[in-house]
């Protein structure tokens, strides 16, 4: 029991430092990005709560608690790389833990306890679609606040049950992707044929998900760990195809440092990344209110649903100019990938096109949201809004290297009059020409001038 005690003091004070050196994703970030996609899933959520209720779609009547199961299993499996890494310790901070003199239960519940707060999202998550969902005049606040226990009881579930289950896939050797897609549909289709009874199944699932930790961490856990280990190793090796790919367009070099590239955004290896992406959806979802709070013509709708586009392809392409900020100092991450010099912008220009190519689809949903009729030129519009800033962000993150603040006011002056210059102007107008000949002029110059911009080292 003391070493318990032991065990809870250190996840407090881990928790309390993790608060204070995230307090801006926290506190700022998070709920800007909150914020932003309720915006823009407001209307479509409400919308489909409403048909519901109304009961036009009889395909669900009598169906939501298998429909609960089926989402918990996909959460389950989704989340079973993290439960395993938690469950076997497989992270060297963790690993630590086992060479001190802690029993197998203390051990285990500590595991638990740190799922159960990685499962607090999925909590908050239910809480906002609830209230998005929410009737009128039934109050937003109020029906989030109802449902807030058993949104908590949910999550405490999930994570007792994922983490039995995560450490029966390693104890079976089912984590392999065949073997685990057929577990999966095999379970999803018992969640279908339990139905109603996964009323009273339910807390015997959590019960049994309780008992097999229990068991694995005292018997099996510590002769699973390498297992444990290679069913991860195999799970990171899936990227396989990924760079197979990149390396049939754009060559072995420039194919592995964009892989890289994106590796690292997604590991986010700043909290530019958490600030790209808050701005990708803020900016859209604003958009859409405005044009509904100003009742916009729907010739300035679509401009400022093309104007949110580029804004939010140009905030994700411009993490090129935060990974040459990050990587200057640590040159042998250039070094490894065998690109040469001349080749560094042509790689950079890509990972900018496919961070922001995520942009297009939220410009979608926001001109969708403003009630933007879309057409074949203004789908195409969109796009090249998305194509054309990305392009000429990333082109531009060697510009000024040394200031990557002024570099990226450079950039959004260039890419976004660029851009504006296609959206703002009806097609084939003089100025929607002269857009995509600066575009053209520009990317044939600077492409050009970003390879001398390289440098090695400093």
């Amino acid at each position: 029991m003391a070493a318990f005690v032991d065990l809870l003091r250190l996840r407090m004070t881990m928790g309390v430092r993790w608060f204070r050196a995230e307090s801006f994703t926290i506190v700022v970030m998070a709920p800007l990005v909150v914020g932003g996609a309720a915006l823009i899933f407001e209307p479509f959520i409400a919308d489909a709560a409403r048909i519901a209720r109304e009961g036009g779609l009889p395909w669900l009547a009598n169906r939501q608690l298998a429909l609960a199961g089926i989402a918990s299993i996909a959460l389950i499996v989704a989340r079973l790389s993290g439960t395993i890494r938690d469950a076997y310790a497989i992270r060297e901070s963790d690993f630590a833990l086992d060479s001190l003199p802690i029993g197998p239960i203390a051990l285990a519940h500590d595991t638990l306890i740190r799922r159960v707060a990685k499962a607090m999202p999925v909590a908050a998550a239910l809480m906002i679609g609830a209230a998005l969902a929410a009737p009128e005049g039934a109050g937003r606040i109020a029906t989030a606040r109802g449902i807030a226990g058993s949104a908590l009881l949910y999550a405490c579930a999930l994570a007792v049950v994922e983490t039995g289950c995560a450490m029966l896939a390693v104890r079976l050797r089912v984590v392999r992707p065949i073997r685990l897609a057929l577990v999966t549909v095999a379970a999803g289709v018992a969640a279908v044929a339990i139905g109603d009874a996964a009323v009273w199944m339910a807390p015997v699932v959590v019960v049994l998900g309780y008992a097999a930790t229990i068991v694995a961490f005292r018997r099996w856990r510590v002769a699973d760990r390498d297992a444990a280990r290679h069913a991860l190793a195999k799970a990171r090796r899936s990227s396989v195809r990924a760079e197979r790919l990149a390396d049939r367009f754009f060559g072995p070099r420039i194919g592995a440092q964009v892989i890289r590239d994106l590796r690292l955004a997604r590991r986010g290896f700043s909290s530019a990344v958490y600030a790209s992406i808050g701005l990708a959806v803020v900016v859209p979802g604003a958009a859409a209110w405005l044009a509904d709070r100003f009742d916009l013509s729907a010739a300035s709708r679509f401009r400022a649903a093309g104007a949110a586009t580029a804004a939010s392809a140009f905030a994700l392409a411009a993490l090129t100019h935060a990974l040459v900020a990050y990587e200057r100092p640590r040159v042998w991450i250039d070094l490894v990938s065998g690109v040469s010099k001349e080749e560094f912008p042509r790689a950079r220009l890509w990972t900018a096109r496919l961070l922001a190519a995520p942009a297009f689809a939220v410009g979608l949903i926001a001109a969708i949201a403003s009630d933007v009729p879309l057409g074949f030129l203004s789908v195409a519009t969109l796009a090249w809004a998305t194509w054309a800033t990305a392009s000429l962000t990333g082109v531009l993150c060697y510009e000024l290297k040394e200031r990557p603040a002024a570099g990226l006011v450079l950039a959004a002056v260039l890419a976004g009059g660029v851009s504006l210059l296609i959206v703002v102007n009806e097609p084939f107008e003089l100025m929607w020409y002269f857009g995509i000949f600066a575009y053209v002029y520009a990317m044939f110059h600077l492409e050009a001038r970003a390879g001398d911009k390289v440098a090695w080292a400093e």
